[in-house]
């Protein structure tokens, strides 16, 4: 049963105290046992069963006695609209606030206590000081011990040292708490100035930054929030000398406090496409849908650039990616099509996706590491172990240029094409033997017949966007579209991978395909990265058996550098 006691504070009858207790009676008394202890109480309790929200039973104890209407009564039924006096104090059953079953106030009566002398009453007749003269000599005695004698070992660092060898106090009395693990260092050991440069004022920023270099702002320096920002200090986050120790806040309110609000912070903004939208929780309700973080191709001034992006989340218009790569995973994890070349088991995930030492980030795909074991670059059947320079088209068609010139103007070499007998290889050009012309020319028309084939058949066009023009010259002729992989598709977020591979009855494969169903996508163009409802189905907030998330799982305060 939930009682409510209301009683008054200091013997104030204007102040009063709220107390809940979960019990089945209340005990009522002066001593440490009672449920409810009251000053000035001769010895005994007086205990209460509630029947109902109006009405109790009381009993008291010993000396105690309850009195209504002048009638002093030790045991009874209590009713509410009725006054009752218990020593100096009256009783009164109120109607109880909700969640509770029953409701008293207890208030100190205004005429003197009769039966004991309160317990903050101090007499000390033997002393031959009085209580006023010792409580002076006691706070000069702190003063100098604690304060005068600490200042001045900080204002000497010889006197310090003196100090510490002796058994009175130094400035480390100060300290409110140990240091923290991550403080516990040589640089600044036992010396409390390393910090606190000036007494009796907060660290300031400029000390926590000569260690903490390359530390980056919360937003960046042309946000409207700044000037807001700068009033806090980074003590006001960082509690040093605290315990217990946590010198990272990890509590939602440190993030909520502001962006429930964050309308009164962005105002003015000058890049509203890119705004923060209000956060109150993680939860459909109160967390925006996650941005995406694209790079696209532009191409400004003849030269491709790369630009980044933060589109609003459009699910009728999902977001492409634009790599130019060519590539199917669909393709890449059907078994009967492709297969791991060493095994010949189907290809799995870290086949080409390795986690980084971070647990967050992939180390970047590319061609050498992870493309070439299959997609070989070779070009000649004639000399099956060539292959082209990649990553950049001049190289390989003055490779292809050279090759074929040498092949067709030295007579030994081309006496030996002549005379080879080759076997046709399914998706390969099927190279000259013979020629009828000079070396040079026969050299310069066969390398620009695979560079043809290479770029508009089968070979770099298979995996590469290609543009053609008109002209005849083979450096020029073929221009392909650069690549760039995107490696942080939420740049605003942080992701633990190496946590969320444990799921029951799934294999590490499963795990990955239930959050990137890249199974199913047949272009590049796909993004297969989950959305905030993925999320939601392990961690909505206030959800029973959800995986408790804090903000700062999620989000770093300060931008990375």
């Amino acid at each position: 049963m939930f009682f409510l006691v209301r009683k008054s504070v200091l013997g104030s009858s204007d102040e009063f105290q709220d107390l809940d207790f979960d019990v089945q009676e209340l005990l009522i008394g002066g001593d440490e046992s009672s449920t409810v202890v009251l000053d000035e109480l001769p010895d005994g309790v007086l205990t209460v069963k509630a029947k109902d929200e109006s009405n109790a039973q009381f009993s008291c104890s010993e000396d105690l006695t309850l009195n209504s209407n002048g009638k002093a009564s030790t045991s009874g039924n209590l009713t509410k609209g009725v006054l009752y006096k218990l020593g100096v104090y009256d009783i009164e059953i109120i109607n109880p606030p909700t969640g509770f079953d029953f409701a008293i106030n207890v208030l100190r009566s205004k005429r003197k206590a009769e039966h004991k002398k309160s317990r903050y009453i101090v007499e000390d007749k033997k002393s031959k000081f009085g209580i006023r003269a010792l409580s002076y000599i006691a706070f000069f005695s702190i003063l100098i011990l604690f304060l005068a004698v600490p200042y001045t070992g900080f204002l000497n660092k010889d006197v310090k040292n003196k100090l510490a060898s002796l058994p009175i106090p130094s400035d480390k009395s100060w300290s409110s708490g140990p240091l923290a693990m991550a403080h516990r260092i040589p640089e600044i050991g036992d010396d409390c100035n390393v910090c606190h440069v000036k007494p009796f004022e907060k660290v300031q920023d400029k000390q926590c930054l000569s260690c903490h270099q390359n530390l980056g702002e919360h937003v960046l320096d042309n946000h409207p929030a700044v000037d807001e920002l700068d009033q806090f200090l980074c003590e006001n986050c960082h509690k040093e000398h605290n315990e217990p120790l946590q010198l990272t806040r990890t509590d939602d309110k440190l993030c909520i406090d502001c962006h429930s609000k964050i309308e009164e912070f962005t105002e003015g903004s000058a890049d509203k496409k890119d705004s923060v939208k209000a956060v109150n929780g993680f939860n459909a309700e109160n967390h925006p849908p996650f941005r995406l973080s694209l790079v696209s191709p532009k191409f400004i001034n003849g030269q491709y650039e790369w630009q980044n992006d933060r589109p609003a989340f459009n699910p009728e218009m999902p977001a492409k990616e634009e790599s130019n790569l060519k590539f199917s995973h669909e393709v890449h994890l059907d078994q009967e099509k492709v297969q791991d070349e060493s095994t010949g088991d189907k290809l799995v995930c870290n086949n080409c996706h390795q986690l980084k030492d971070d647990g967050e980030h992939f180390e970047p795909i590319t061609m050498d590491k992870d493309c070439r074991s299959c997609h070989k670059l070779t070009f000649d059947v004639f000399n099956p172990d060539l292959e082209l320079q990649h990553g950049d088209l001049r190289t390989a068609a003055v490779m292809l240029q050279a090759h074929y010139i040498r092949e067709f103007t030295d007579p030994d070499l081309r006496n030996k094409r002549a005379n080879k007998k080759i076997r046709r290889i399914p998706g390969k050009h099927t190279n000259n033997q013979n020629c009828e012309g000079t070396g040079l020319n026969c050299g310069r028309a066969e390398a620009f017949k695979e560079a043809e084939f290479q770029f508009t058949k089968s070979g770099c066009i298979t995996c590469h966007e290609v543009t053609v023009n008109d002209t005849t010259d083979i450096l020029s002729k073929w221009f392909v579209k650069p690549i760039k992989l995107n490696t942080n598709w939420y740049s605003k977020a942080q992701f633990d991978h190496v946590s969320h591979m444990s799921v029951k009855q799934k294999n590490e494969e499963e795990i990955c395909l239930s959050c990137h169903a890249v199974d199913k996508s047949d272009v590049s163009a796909d993004i297969a990265m989950p959305q905030r409802n993925k999320c939601l189905e392990c961690h909505q907030q206030d959800q029973h058996n959800s995986v408790e998330l804090s903000c700062i799982r999620c989000h770093e305060f300060h931008f990375s550098q």
